[in-house]
């Protein structure tokens, strides 16, 4: 039994702040006996704070007045603000120069009365440092789940459409200070190919990292595997796992026989070329309950994979005993309570291939044996329900080591109460109707609306995305209405949550936002170069919603 990085639907299928450009005040200076008045520059940022810089008492004669040093810090383009006359602090220019110190306060006095002389102002209080910069051009890159850089995908924010380069950078210049971002990501694969739109609602930060499932051509290679002296050690009451991991995919085997496979095929993203590491393993198990007990054989070799040609990639695993070390892990579950539930636990590799080594029927108090092997950790993942007919999640502890004790995972509840309003909208859906629905305790900020076409006998299949804080929302636009679900076709839709991220910037970091487990067609294992416990969750499917004409 094999599995690869699931298709991109089926069962799964931004604080704000405002730009503020300071007015510009002009002053020109009066008669000589008129008050002298300070000149402000024209600035970015916060206006002045007012700090209380000396004032004239005199009735007769202008105040004194004082500037203020280059004591400010790099600032952005443009000198600082001068000091008003309350004498405060520098405001930042634009981004890149250092902004000057503000001037102190302009001590100003007013016209004298004939016979009195006024008091000269005192000294204005030094202009303080330059302030935070504004720059309102984004400047993003666009990945998919395993992190390939995706190219010559249209992005649109605020009605700019630019496409990503070959780095799958792209910028967009004069972006509020809150936007929101939509994309169309379009590849040949399922017959006719796939087409889906992403919007991420809410964003602030110039920097995002937009992240997909999907963006590239399914790969596939024909390979044989030749496990060596697998026929001595692989004896009664012991398997023998084979897995496959590397930048653009993973695929395991379990129950390979002593003889391996004279030919079969593995599956990537991406590139046609690509090298990964083949592990095996060979483990006894309990012949009743299934779980590991010892580890007799473990091999790991290079493989160089060309999905352009039909010859066979071989490699050979020595599978001669081995001493391999083991100890326990152990630790409790806290359910959801919704379904039943399971207990898993693999061995991930540095490569990104993995080996499941337990497959239980989910007690809340675990001892699992696990192995110690070179450039390997262990992940324990506690889950509920089935994703393919419901509800679904799982929570998941990482880069354990055998001996492990306390572990504990904590089993989040998926969002529920799915429905669109007007209720009578269901089958004549468009721009008005609104979706709703109930997030559970602890979920975080971030949800992942998906819209998955209800026909599966389409040859082109299409699906929305939209990356969103909002818990009750509208079909956004996408790409400049570029893309949008087909009228009068038919669509389930479901809410996923990846660990309970904060908000819309916190899903665009430089490495995304995906949970390990949201990556596989089940949600079973935990596939690509992600690392870290988390949980995923994914809602049960909502009522069939037909989109209006």
């Amino acid at each position: 039994m094999s599995r690869g990085v699931r298709p991109p639907m089926s069962s799964r299928n931004l604080t704000r702040q405002r730009s503020r450009i300071a007015p510009v005040f002009l002053v020109g200076v009066l008669a000589a006996c008129s008050s002298l008045l300070g000149i402000e520059e024209v600035h970015e940022g916060p206006p002045p704070d007012g700090a209380n810089g000396g004032e004239s008492d005199g009735n007769s004669g202008s105040g004194g007045s004082s500037k203020g040093g280059s004591s400010s810090t790099a600032g952005s383009s443009g000198r600082g603000q001068s000091g008003g006359a309350n004498g405060g602090e520098a405001a930042a220019g634009a981004a890149g120069e250092s902004g000057e110190g503000g001037e102190g306060g302009e001590a100003a006095g007013g016209t004298g009365t004939a016979g009195h002389a006024g008091t000269a102002g005192s000294a204005g209080t030094a202009g303080g440092a330059g302030g935070p910069a504004t720059d309102t051009t984004v400047r993003g890159h666009l990945i998919d789940y395993w992190g390939h850089k995706l190219s010559g995908v249209p992005v649109e924010i605020g009605g700019t459409l630019v496409t990503t380069d070959n780095l799958g950078a792209f910028t967009i210049p004069n972006v509020a200070a809150e936007y929101d971002a939509s994309l169309v990501v379009e590849f040949p694969d399922n017959y006719d190919g796939e087409v889906f739109g992403w919007v991420f609602q809410g964003l602030t930060r110039r920097d995002p990292t937009l992240q997909v499932y999907t963006g590239l051509e399914r790969q596939s290679g024909n390979v044989s595997i030749t496990p060596t002296h697998a026929d001595v050690t692989l004896t009664a009451g012991r398997t023998q796992s084979v897995s496959f991991g590397g930048p653009d995919g993973d695929w395991d085997f379990t129950d390979v026989g002593a003889l391996g496979y004279s030919q079969t095929s593995v599956g990537w993203r991406g590139p046609e070329k690509t090298q990964q590491t083949v592990h095996g393993l060979i483990f006894a198990q309990d012949p009743t309950t299934h779980l590991p007990t010892g580890y007799y054989a473990y091999d790991a070799q290079p493989i160089s994979l060309n999905g352009a040609v039909s010859t066979t990639s071989p490699v050979t695993l020595d599978m001669s005993a081995k001493t391999i070390s083991s100890a326990n892990i152990t630790g409790t579950v806290t359910p959801a309570g919704f379904d039943t539930r399971d207990n898993r636990v693999f061995l991930q590799f540095t490569s990104n291939a993995f080996i499941k080594l337990v497959d239980d029927n989910g007690p809340n108090t675990f001892t699992y044996n696990v192995p110690t092997i070179a450039n390997s950790s262990v992940t324990f993942a506690a889950s509920e329900g089935q994703a393919e007919y419901g509800a679904y999640a799982v929570a998941h502890q990482d880069a354990l080591a055998a001996g492990a004790t306390g572990v504990a995972a904590t089993i989040p509840k998926p969002s529920d109460h799915l429905a669109v309003i007007p209720a009578s909208a269901v089958n004549k859906v468009d721009a008005s109707t609104q979706f709703t629905f109930q997030a559970s305790a602890g979920a975080g900020g971030v949800f992942v609306i998906a819209f998955e076409n209800a026909d599966t006998s389409l040859l082109k299949t299409d699906g929305l995305y939209i990356v969103t804080s909002k818990k009750t929302l509208k079909l956004p636009k996408v790409a400049n209405d570029t893309f949008a679900l087909l009228p009068t076709k038919s669509y389930y839709w479901r809410v996923e949550t990846h660990g309970a991220l904060a908000n819309l910037d916190a899903a665009a970091g430089p490495t995304g936002f995906m949970d390990p487990f949201s990556g596989d067609y089940y949600h079973l294992v935990p596939e690509g170069p992600r690392r870290g416990s988390g949980s995923f969750t994914i809602s049960n499917y909502s009522d069939k919603i037909t989109i209006a004409p």
